[in-house]
C-alpha cells in the first residue's frame, strides 16, 4: 500500500467515470452557457467521494429530481475533494461534492472556487456520527491524548478530517499538535490499521460500521461533530468555479434546486438512501441497516458554520495569507 503525504491530481484510476443518468438524449453542458434546447437536458460532470455522504444525491437521481429540473449529472469518483478540486479549475468538470475546508483553502490559494449548495452536516445525535477516529480493539488507546506521538491516518491532509479530528481531539484534553498525520484514502483504512502502518484511521461510513461490526477496530471518538459538542454541524458542500458560473448560472442554479429536493427526500426516507450505498460502495448488505446517517441539509450554505471552520483552520495554521470571508467562499 502507498501513503501519500500531500494531496494531488488522481489519475485516472483514482477516478471512476460513472453516468448515472438512466435516460438518453442529453447533451454536453454547453462550454458558453447557452440554454439547451425546449426538452433536452444540460449534462452536468460532477465529482463525488463515494461514501456515505453522496447517497442523498445519488437516490434524487434515481428518483429524477435532477431530471425535472433540465440536469443529467456524469458522475466521476475520486479519493478525496481535495483531488476534485484541479479537475474543476481545468474544466474537466462542473461540480465538485468536498469538505469545506479544501473548497476554504482553495480559495486561500487565489483558486475561484466558491461553494453553491448545502451538502451535509454531522449527526444530529451527539452520541453517533458518520465519521470517527477509530484503533484496534487489542490497541492500548483509550483516550484522544493516547494518540499523541502516534500516527493518525485521514483521507486528506489538511481538510476536514484534518481539521475536526484536531479540534475533537483539543476539546477532549489532548494536544493535537502531537498527533502524527498521513494520508490514506477511505478503502485503505482498515488495512493499515490491521498491519500497524498506522495507530489510528479516521474513516466514514459505511467503514466505521463495517469496522465495528468485525470487532477488529473500536470508535475512539467522533469528529465531525467536534466530539459531540456541535452536532449538526456543516461538513460538505457542493462547490463549482466562478468561470463555470459565469457560463452555466442556470444549470448551477437548476442543481441547486434539484439537490436541495433530493436532501429533504433523503432525509425524509432513509432507507431509500441507505440502499443506495450498494449501488457505489462495497458495503456487505446486512450492514447497510447500521449505517449512521448524514443529516443532509435543505438550507442555505451556514455563515456560523463556515465561520466555525474558518476560526479552526486558522489555529492549525492552515492559511499561509489572508483568512478569507464567508462571501469569498459561498455562493448564495
Amino acid at each position: 500500500m502507498r501513503f501519500r503525504t500531500r494531496a494531488g491530481l488522481t489519475a485516472a484510476a483514482a477516478a471512476i467515470t460513472l453516468v448515472v443518468a438512466a435516460c438518453g438524449g442529453a447533451e454536453p453542458a454547453d462550454r458558453g452557457g447557452a440554454a439547451s434546447a425546449p426538452g433536452e437536458l444540460t449534462t452536468l460532470r460532477i465529482g463525488l467521494v463515494p461514501i456515505v455522504h453522496v447517497a442523498a444525491l445519488m437516490l434524487g437521481q434515481e428518483k429524477g429530481f435532477f431530471e425535472q429540473e433540465g440536469i443529467r449529472l456524469e458522475v466521476q469518483y475520486a479519493s478525496s475533494s481535495a483531488t476534485i478540486v484541479p479537475s474543476i479549475m481545468s474544466e474537466d468538470l462542473e461540480l465538485g461534492y468536498g469538505n469545506i475546508t479544501s473548497t476554504i483553502l482553495a480559495r486561500a490559494a487565489g483558486l475561484p472556487i466558491v461553494s453553491v449548495a448545502s451538502a451535509d452536516t454531522s449527526s444530529l445525535d451527539p452520541e453517533v456520527d458518520t465519521n470517527a477516529v477509530i484503533v484496534r480493539t487489542d490497541s492500548p488507546y483509550r483516550t484522544a491524548a493516547d494518540l499523541e506521538g502516534r500516527t493518525v491516518a485521514v483521507n486528506a491532509l489538511q481538510a476536514s478530517n484534518y481539521v475536526t479530528v484536531r479540534a475533537s481531539a483539543d476539546q477532549l484534553g489532548a494536544e493535537s499538535s502531537r498527533y502524527k498525520f498521513v494520508e490514506v484514502p477511505f478503502p485503505d483504512m482498515l488495512s493499515a490499521l490491521a498491519t500497524g502502518r498506522v495507530d489510528a484511521a479516521t474513516v466514514s461510513e459505511p467503514f466505521v460500521t463495517q469496522a465495528q461490526r468485525s470487532g477488529d477496530y473500536r470508535v475512539l471518538y467522533y469528529n465531525h461533530n467536534i466530539a459531540g459538542t456541535r452536532p449538526g454541524n456543516l461538513t460538505d458542500t457542493y462547490f463549482t468555479s466562478e468561470a463555470v458560473l459565469a457560463k452555466s448560472g442556470n444549470a448551477i442554479e437548476a442543481f441547486r434546486r434539484a439537490i436541495t429536493k433530493a436532501n429533504g427526500y433523503a432525509s425524509a426516507n432513509p432507507d431509500e438512501a441507505r440502499a443506495q450505498l450498494l449501488q457505489y460502495t462495497q458495503i456487505a448488505p446486512d450492514t447497510v441497516p447500521e449505517v449512521v446517517l448524514p443529516n443532509w441539509s435543505t438550507e442555505p450554505v451556514p455563515r456560523e458554520d463556515i465561520e466555525f471552520m474558518l476560526r479552526k483552520m486558522q489555529d492549525y495554521g492552515l492559511f499561509r495569507g489572508d483568512v478569507p470571508a464567508y462571501s469569498d467562499v459561498v455562493r448564495e
